[in-house]
């Protein structure tokens, strides 16, 4: 049977991050990074607006415009029921940081395997990044090969972002 991988990689090399698709990713992600940012100050700056009007911290809690603003704003979040995958999106396009983006990955991946581990379940795992330089690419394809990883994609290749999506929805 064919890993899920084995639907968009082919190679080493299909993971490598070509010169064209840095230099696009660099504008694209100019442009992306100024268009979500704009409402997010705005919200930012109501945010404060209303809650500068409280007193005291506990003020706060009872400004219930306000309340999913400061859910955000500590980085609160519904954690899911049921972990089907779990992996990590990196969409930084610098090649200089290219690799402690990986570091960080494996290292949060490896992280996730173990805790797992404890419960006797094997999650599925997966990495997708923007920028994967030939040597972490190397890295990527031997955990593939060896089960480490479930599947992977550079998201600058649309067609195995496509594949990577499929494989997500068919868990």
């Amino acid at each position: 049977m064919m890993p899920p991988y084995g639907e968009h990689l082919h190679s080493v090399e299909d993971l490598i991050t070509s010169y064209s698709a840095r230099r696009a990713g660099f504008v694209a992600l100019a442009l992306e990074k100024n268009r979500k940012a704009t409402p997010l100050v705005s919200e930012a700056r109501t945010l404060h607006a209303i809650a500068s009007k409280a007193k005291t911290p506990t003020d706060l809690l009872n400004i219930p415009d306000i309340q999913a603003g400061l859910l955000t704003a500590a980085g609160l979040y519904k954690h899911p029921d049921r972990y089907l995958a779990l992996g990590e999106l990196k969409g930084g396009i610098d090649p200089a940081g290219a690799d402690e983006h990986w570091k960080t990955a494996r290292t949060a991946l490896s992280r996730i395997r173990d805790a797992f581990k404890s419960f006797d379940l094997v999650p599925s795992t997966f990495f997708i990044g923007a920028a994967i330089e030939r040597k972490m690419a190397g890295e990527i394809w031997s955990q593939l090969e060896v089960g480490l990883l479930s599947n992977a994609a550079n998201l600058n290749e649309h067609d195995q972002v496509v594949s990577v999506s499929r494989w997500l929805c068919r868990l």
